[in-house]
This record gives structure tokens, sequence and C-alpha cells, in this order.
């Protein structure tokens, strides 16, 4: 007689939940370490004019994100930051120096083991990717790319932040 066991489809159903469950985990890390690397890349290449957009990065996942509050923080640092005093003495107020504009977010979710990684305001795309003609000025908005070289820097640190994530020594 043989000896073995059987095993019901239902099993891999469970195991495969964990398994998701745990990639969203490494693939929210490693989504935080690019959003990080991004924001690094902004201070270095001095691409901070309000802090709006150092202030607007967001990492989403299947559990949602904090797109709304990246946003806010974006908007009330651009305000609170670089604000004018016009008046003098207890008369004196402050004066905005730029409204803000928000990107309009994505209609796609992010499903599980899928990571989003974004900047809620406007001109990130034009920062990231250059313009040939910001606002009909005639003037030339030169890229300066800050989120596809973190993408590439943490590819290749990769294993070392999951190998972290999970525990591992690498």
């Amino acid at each position: 007689m043989d000896s073995g066991v059987t095993i019901k489809r239902s099993a891999f159903t469970d195991v495969g939940a964990l398994v998701m469950k745990e990639v969203d985990k490494g693939v929210r890390a490693l989504g935080f370490a690019v959003l990080e690397e991004a924001q690094n890349n902004i201070r270095e290449q001095g691409a901070i004019d309000t802090g709006a957009l150092l202030n607007s990065g967001y990492v989403e996942t299947s559990k949602g994100g904090a797109r709304e509050a990246a946003a806010a923080r974006a908007v009330a640092h651009a305000r609170g930051d670089k604000r004018r005093k016009v008046g003098r003495g207890k008369k004196a107020r402050f004066k905005s120096k730029r409204n803000i504009k928000l990107a309009v977010p994505s209609d796609r979710g992010v499903e599980l083991g899928e990571v989003k990684v974004a900047f809620a305001v406007e001109h990130a795309v034009i920062v990231e990717s250059g313009a040939a003609d910001t606002n009909a000025t005639g003037i030339e908005q030169p890229a300066r790319p800050f989120l596809m070289p973190a993408l590439a820097t943490i590819e290749s640190e990769a294993e070392t932040i999951l190998a972290a994530t999970f525990g591992g020594k690498r």
C-alpha cells in the first residue's frame, strides 16, 4: 500500500495569500526606498523652490496610500515656506508666493504585489522630464530627473533591502 497525503486546492489558496502578503510587504519596502532616494535626488539637484515637490512624494500599495496627506503637506509647505511679509508692525500680513497645482491622480488602483511611488504636484512631471515652453513664457525648463534615477539605484540595491525587510542577512 502506498503512503501519501492528499492536498486540497484550498490549501494553495491560503499559501498563495500568505505569499502575496509577504510580496506586498517587500514591494512596499522597495517603494519607500525609491521615494527616499528620489527626495535625496531632488535635494542634491537643488530642485527646491517652495518645497512642495519634495513634500508631495508618497507611496501607495494595495492597502492604500497617503496621497491626500502628501498633497496637503505640499500645499501647506509651499504657502508657509515662501510667504513675504507685507506691511509693518502689528498690521503686517503674509502673502503666499505662489499657489501649487496638484496633479490629477490616476484612476487605476494598485493591486496586491504592486507599489506606486508618485508626487502629488503637477510640476513634478516638468522637473522630471523638462519642458520646451513652460507656461508659454518661452523659457525652456531642462529635465532634472529625480524619480527614474532613484528607481535605477534601488533596483541595484533591491536584494539588500528585501533581505533587511525579511530579517535575512546579505
